[in-house]
């Protein structure tokens, strides 16, 4: 396809990493039809869990996490450079128009890339506080998209800082509570919470929901949907099911479109 615009997104290890480039590709796709998207993620398992249902091509990078063992620094270092130089290889007979960097060490081999090509670069960054893999890989793009004007005063991107928002998938926009509770197989006749602590789970909040349950009990007519992460999906279903709390508990989702239109109340 030349010609073509080629977008390529960078991230991934998280799904925090991953549905923010998601819901710009998604637009690109609509806006400029004919255009092509990628995505350049981690080996992570959640990584795939997320882009292969959505149909969008995605190439898994030998990246690691930055440790914080002296002695494992020097597999980091390999595992970069070999990332580097997968990338550098597949540009050169298709290179980019832009490189988007969407956070965490997934994005990094890529946008180093870029910066050694001199293909037009930027990130994502919804956090009030950009974490540490934007915090460096700032320095090397064009320009920054942020959720809130505190990224800049407590970073100060400068005037390469643009204001936009957080991007939302389609999905959210069209779901449809019916579709939610058939989805997840949930009681209409019932009220639903959705607990969540994003695509990994979140510990602190797992317990704190497994402290409360004897109380949820004894409240009728709730049900509950957990997403307890994969290192606490047990657990937290034993706990639901000692404290009779009627229940579905699940490592991820990834629809969560559907899961938020079926709730009435979410803790997060």
């Amino acid at each position: 396809m030349a010609g073509a615009l080629r977008f390529v997104f960078a991230g991934g290890g998280t799904g925090g990493h991953l549905f923010p480039a998601i819901a710009v590709a998604e637009q690109l796709l609509e806006m400029e039809p004919g255009c092509r998207v990628q995505f350049l993620c981690t080996e992570r398992p959640i990584d795939r869990e997320i882009l292969e249902p959505l149909g969008l091509p995605y190439l898994r990078q030998p990246v690691q996490p930055w440790p914080t063992n002296p002695l494992h620094w020097p597999a980091f270092v390999r595992a970069w450079r070999r990332s580097v130089r997968l990338v550098r290889g597949l540009w050169r007979t298709d290179p980019p128009s832009v490189v988007t960097g969407s956070g965490g060490f997934g994005a990094g081999p890529a946008i180093r890339a870029a910066w050694l090509a001199g293909v037009p670069s930027a990130l994502l960054n919804p956090d009030a506080v950009a974490g540490r893999a934007n915090r460096l890989l700032g320095k090397k793009v064009r320009v920054v998209f942020a959720q809130w004007w505190a990224t800049s005063a407590v970073l100060g991107f400068g005037d390469r800082l643009r204001v936009t928002g957080c991007p939302v998938r389609r999905a959210f926009l069209k779901s449809d509570r019916l579709e939610g509770m058939q989805r997840f197989g949930l009681d209409r006749t019932c009220s639903t919470l959705v607990v969540t602590g994003a695509s990994q789970g979140a510990r602190t909040v797992n317990l704190a929901v497994k402290v409360i349950l004897p109380h949820l009990a004894a409240v009728p007519d709730w049900q509950v949907v957990h997403l307890a992460g994969p290192r606490d999906e047990q657990m937290m279903r034993d706990a639901y099911q000692a404290c009779d709390v009627p229940s579905r508990v699940l490592a991820f989702t990834s629809h969560m479109a559907s899961l938020l239109a079926a709730a009435d109340l979410v803790l997060s």
